[in-house]
């Protein structure tokens, strides 16, 4: 009977180390791999926008102070390059400023300057790179605003401007003039995430009243009308949080770092055609929120952002479809 004990605790035991290897050893799909570290100082809240192969990061909060400092991004070179700096006469420094392309040029507009909210808007010509002001936003002066273009035109929604909003409108560059479209249809909030896949934008995430808002939506231009897809808690609720980045790759979404209640690394991948949510490799460096993310060349890539009071300055770049390699 002892040596049958024996025996039976020898094959539980067994089963229990080969269970927890099997578990262990569960891998995501996905890579992250670190680029060329932005040269500008570490920050967060800063503001991207996306003008032909290159991609331009500048203002934010360093720690200290809010800056007015602008860079390009050379995907085909992994190089950083300073661009003429928002004009110190005219132009505040601020973070949370929202950032749209449209039309071969990029802006930038609204934000905190650490006393009031802001609403002019700043267009960047990569031709002359040089800045002109144009027509002030015309919802409130608002930071943490959320933002995507479709055909040319940029469009500026949420945020917080004393309060959470759910505003929304577009800028067209033609005609520099701004018009106000369909509410977003869901809770008010600030620090949402949006991406633009065939024509139609997907906003979700942030927070509203203390909660992170778990509905999911889907924006129509041409109707200019607002549809509900399949809440986030319907796969995990781990995927609600604030203040993550989004990019488009392969015509499949993605949503990475962010809060929900301590910085994060997860990442998800959103497939429109089954609208469905798939857990991917997190992202390497260290958890984070404000972060930037944009992508050049169907290529999609995460920079700054912060950690607790720590800004941060890596570059990294998600390969989706293949398997984590921890060297690169």
């Amino acid at each position: 009977m002892k040596f049958r004990n024996i025996c039976l605790y020898l094959l539980l035991g067994f089963y229990f180390m080969l269970t927890s290897c099997t578990e262990d050893e569960v891998s995501l799909e996905g890579n992250w791999i670190r680029q060329s570290d932005f040269e500008g100082d570490a920050r967060s809240g800063a503001a991207v926008f996306v003008i032909n192969e290159r991609a331009y990061v500048g203002t934010g909060y360093d720690g200290d102070e809010r800056l007015t400092d602008f860079w390009s991004y050379d995907v085909n070179r992994n190089f950083w390059q300073r661009i003429t700096e928002l004009p110190d006469s005219s132009f505040t420094p601020r973070n949370g400023a929202f950032a749209f392309s449209a039309n071969g040029k990029g802006y930038i507009g609204g934000g905190y300057d650490g006393q009031d909210y802001l609403k002019d808007l700043w267009e960047y010509d990569p031709i002359t790179n040089g800045w002109s002001q144009k027509s002030d936003f015309i919802g409130s002066a608002r930071r943490n605003a959320t933002t995507f273009s479709i055909d040319n035109k940029g469009y500026v929604l949420l945020g917080y401007d004393g309060s959470d909003t759910k505003d929304m409108y577009m800028y067209d560059p033609t005609t520099d003039q701004w018009t106000q479209k369909v509410s977003f249809t869901g809770s008010k909030r600030s620090g949402a995430t949006a991406f633009v896949i065939n024509g139609k934008a997907y906003v979700g995430f942030g927070r509203n009243n203390g909660i992170y808002e778990e509905d999911f939506w889907e924006y129509d231009p041409v109707n200019d009308s607002w549809r509900r897809l399949q809440d986030m808690d319907e796969t995990s609720e781990a995927i609600a949080r604030d203040f993550a980045v989004g990019f488009v790759i392969d015509g499949r979404g993605y949503v990475a770092t962010g809060n929900r209640n301590t910085p994060m690394t997860s990442t998800w991948e959103y497939d429109p055609a089954l609208d469905e949510w798939t857990e991917k490799t997190a992202m390497e460096g260290i958890a984070r929120l404000e972060a930037l993310g944009f992508v050049v060349r169907n290529r999609g890539f995460l920079v700054t952002g912060r950690n607790a009071n720590q800004r941060l300055d890596d570059l990294w770049e998600l390969a989706p479809f293949v398997e984590e390699n921890e060297d690169d």
